[in-house]
């Protein structure tokens, strides 16, 4: 278990750092592309799924990513060359995936850490804190797509609160409330940074786990 969360912490660090080379004060078009090599060098091609998806929010697999990623930075050159003067690299990604593959429908130039802060408020309950259900199934899919590509367990831990209807009808529903907020808490606090806690509906709860086994699992449980 302490191997695998190392490699898990590892993996967040290496994003987080894919995050400054593209959008760091000292980021450029020169800096990122050699970054970005760079980067998938030491980490492997997933590196190019995730730049790609941090500049323009769309997924591919890894090897699909690395052929868009190179073809990205054909694009760039030819259209520097055309116009005679250097073309800033999302400029070239969004004309990409617009002409060549189109993938982008109604594109919308937004900073893509506070797009991230948005999304996340979107997929937030409002009463727990926890991850909302629509977020939850999406990881849930995402998750089991990933550890069938990889060939890593992921796991699933259900949560029910017993007798809460009748706490509720016996003590209020402030205080309902109140126990949903702090089970919330309790649940936030007891994860991984790579696991989603989430609120299922009504007392449920649902917490994904990551690259964790069935044994892993029962000891979140």
């Amino acid at each position: 278990m302490n191997s695998m969360m190392t490699a898990i912490a590892a993996d967040e660090a290496w994003r987080d750092e894919l995050t400054q080379i593209l959008y760091g004060r000292e980021a450029s078009d020169t800096l990122i592309a050699d970054n970005v090599e760079r980067m998938a060098a030491a980490r492997g091609i997933a590196v190019y799924g995730e730049a790609i998806y941090q500049l323009c929010h769309l997924r591919f697999v890894d090897s699909e990513a690395g052929d868009h990623w190179r073809e990205i930075l054909a694009r760039r050159a030819q259209m520097t060359s055309r116009l005679g003067e250097p073309v800033d690299l999302r400029v070239a990604l969004i004309s990409y995936f617009l002409h060549v593959q189109p993938k982008l429908h109604h594109p919308k130039i937004v900073e893509w850490l506070v797009f991230e802060h948005t999304r996340e408020s979107v997929y937030r309950d409002e009463l727990t804190g926890l991850y909302n259900y629509r977020f939850f199934e999406e990881s849930l899919n995402r998750e089991i797509a990933r550890a069938r590509q990889g060939g890593h367990p992921v796991s699933l831990v259900m949560i029910d609160l017993d007798h809460f209807k009748e706490f509720n009808d016996r003590r209020g529903h402030d205080s309902g409330n109140a126990l949903l907020q702090r089970v919330g808490e309790l649940l936030g606090s007891q994860i991984r940074q790579p696991d989603v806690a989430a609120r299922y509906g009504g007392e449920e709860f649902a917490l994904v786990l990551p690259a964790t086994p069935k044994r892993g699992a029962h000891c979140v449980a």
